[in-house]
This record gives structure tokens, C-alpha cells and sequence, in this order.
């Protein structure tokens, strides 16, 4: 029977913002998701056997190069109707249209993608007293994100400004804004350094989430009962049939991951996230309640282009 290993790769991994790995876990469920849907769209069908030699450690810096899951094929395969939304998916990080609700019928049918007693659960509001305590929860934990020296230095690491960029590494942040590219082109623009809070840069970037927290029309979430590495995954999965299903209803959905990360200076907001979502303490252990991902809904005011994905062969070994 033919069979595929997936491997974490440890130069991608962000340790100042995700330091116990919890959202690169989730990344490598909503792959694990994407690529089951994909070979069963061509009659493949995939079992996918997690943590074949262990889970990983609970710091990244602990963990060894041992597979997150190994994928065995056979024949199958039922095409997933959700596959037709894959390439039509995007994350739309621009202002939402305020004067277009998400109605309660979309947001139920975001929700119903995670089926209520299941190893993932969804919660989510439209309501506007409550959307606009987690828009203020949201826009204060981007300035920590930005404000805290170690977190803003590993996302200036990863910012691609301009075309050239962009096309070069085909992953983190991009941003191509002509201001940006004549501040980096005349000298005037230093990624190794984190800007200071009274600087141009650092007021722009704090504009830019701003205007994505207080444009979110609703908020949709996912949670699970317990923090291990195999819920991470279920989180991760769930994650991208949910965006999926936002593609098909036609409502843009961008995650908002600051109140739910795990360096110290947070600590607060993501107290505030886990009470204002779930009702809980902040997660202690594999086996406390955790919101996995939180994000914002609304209809973009302009059409969102499709971000660049790296090559297949930069990250498939034979």
C-alpha cells in the first residue's frame, strides 16, 4: 500500500509568537485536510495515521524529527463537496463592507461545519454589543503583538514588500505598498530593528489592524476540550473546511490569532478570549478547554487576490 510521510519543518517555525507550536500544529492539520480532500477528489482515499512515533514535546525547541502523521493510499476515494471552494479560497486582510451584516443563517452555517458534541466545537456571533467587545480585544492584542520587541522582530523577519519579494518567497506577510518601497529603497526602513511606538511604521501597521478589528461584522471560533497535539490537529482541519464553507456562502473570514497567542505580554488578552469565548481560565494543560482559532467575518470591499503559494518541490522530498 502506498504511503507518504508529513514532516514539520523547524526553520518555519515562529517561536516568539507561537512558543509551544500550538498554531504551526494547526497549519499542518489544515494541510492533512486540504490533501486527503485533493487525492479523493482523484478517487484516492487516504488514512491518515497521527504521530506514528509520538506525539511532539510541548516546546518546539524539544522537538525531534519524527512525522506528524503518515498517510497510507488505497482506492476509494469520494470527492468531498467542498473541494470545488479550494482555489476559490482566500483571506481577505482588508477592510470588511460595515453596512453588509453577516446574516444568522451564514453564520449557522459556519458553525454546523464542526458538528456539536464532535472532537471540535464552534461557537460564533453576529450580535453587535458582542462584536464590538471582541473588535476592541482584537485591535489591543495586535498593538501587543507589534509593541513587544522579540514578536516584531520575527514578523519583520517575514514581511515581503513589493512584487520581487513576494514572487521570491512565496510566504509571510505581504505588503505592496509603494510608501513602504521607497522608505526600504532610500535606506529609510530597517527590518532588523522593531519600529518605535511614536514612528510612522509602527502607527501605520497599528492603522491597518485596526481597520480590520473594528470592520468585523461577526466573529466565528473553534475550540476544543483539551490542548494536545492531536486536537491542535482537529483544530487545524476543522479550520479550513469552515473557510471553505465561508468561501461558498460567499463571506470572507480572516483569522484574528493575537488574543490566543502564548507569549507572556499577551497573557491577558488571551485570558480575556478564552473568558469572553468559552467561560474559562486560559488553558493550563493538554486537558484544559482551549479556543484553537478565532476569526473575523464581514464582506471585503474589494476583491482579495489569491495569495502566491510556494512550489511544490521546494518542500516535497522524494
Amino acid at each position: 500500500m502506498p504511503s507518504f510521510s508529513l514532516l514539520r519543518d523547524r526553520e518555519r517555525l515562529q517561536p516568539e509568537s507561537d512558543p509551544y507550536g500550538r498554531q504551526v500544529v494547526i497549519g499542518h492539520g489544515a494541510f492533512i485536510e486540504l490533501l486527503v480532500m485533493a487525492l479523493a477528489q482523484q478517487g484516492v482515499l487516504a488514512s491518515v495515521q497521527l504521530w506514528p512515533q509520538g506525539e511532539l514535546a510541548s516546546e518546539p525547541r524539544h522537538w525531534q524529527h519524527v512525522p506528524v502523521a503518515r498517510l497510507r493510499l488505497s482506492g476509494g476515494g469520494a470527492p468531498d463537496p467542498l473541494f470545488a471552494q479550494v482555489l476559490r479560497r482566500r483571506t481577505p486582510k482588508q477592510r470588511f463592507d460595515i453596512g453588509r451584516p453577516v446574516s444568522a443563517d451564514m453564520l449557522q452555517g459556519l458553525t454546523a461545519v464542526a458538528p456539536t458534541g464532535g472532537a471540535v466545537q464552534s461557537g460564533g456571533t453576529v450580535d453587535m454589543a458582542r462584536v464590538r467587545v471582541l473588535r476592541k480585544l482584537c485591535a489591543a492584542a495586535a498593538r501587543v503583538e507589534m509593541a513587544t520587541p522579540g514578536t516584531a522582530l520575527e514578523n519583520l523577519r517575514l514581511l515581503r514588500v513589493g512584487p520581487q519579494e513576494i514572487l521570491e518567497h512565496r510566504d509571510g506577510f505581504s505588503i505592496n505598498d509603494p510608501a513602504l518601497r521607497i522608505a526600504i529603497a532610500l535606506g529609510q526602513f530597517d527590518r532588523s530593528v522593531p519600529a518605535a511606538e511614536d514612528s510612522p511604521p509602527f502607527r501605520q501597521a497599528c492603522q491597518m489592524f485596526e481597520d480590520q478589528a473594528n470592520t468585523a461584522m461577526g466573529f466565528v471560533w473553534l475550540s476544543t476540550r483539551g490542548n494536545s497535539r492531536t486536537d491542535q490537529i482537529a483544530a487545524g482541519r476543522a479550520f479550513v473546511r469552515q473557510q471553505l464553507r465561508a468561501t461558498d456562502l460567499g463571506v470572507g473570514m480572516h483569522p484574528m490569532s493575537q488574543p490566543l497567542e502564548e507569549f507572556a505580554e499577551m497573557a491577558p488578552h488571551h485570558a480575556a478570549a478564552h473568558d469572553l469565548l468559552l467561560g474559562t481560565a486560559p488553558p493550563r494543560d493538554a486537558r484544559s478547554p482551549t479556543v484553537q482559532m478565532m476569526c473575523r467575518l464581514g464582506h471585503p470591499m474589494a476583491p482579495v487576490p489569491a495569495a502566491p503559494r510556494r512550489a511544490l518541490g521546494d518542500f516535497v522530498m522524494a
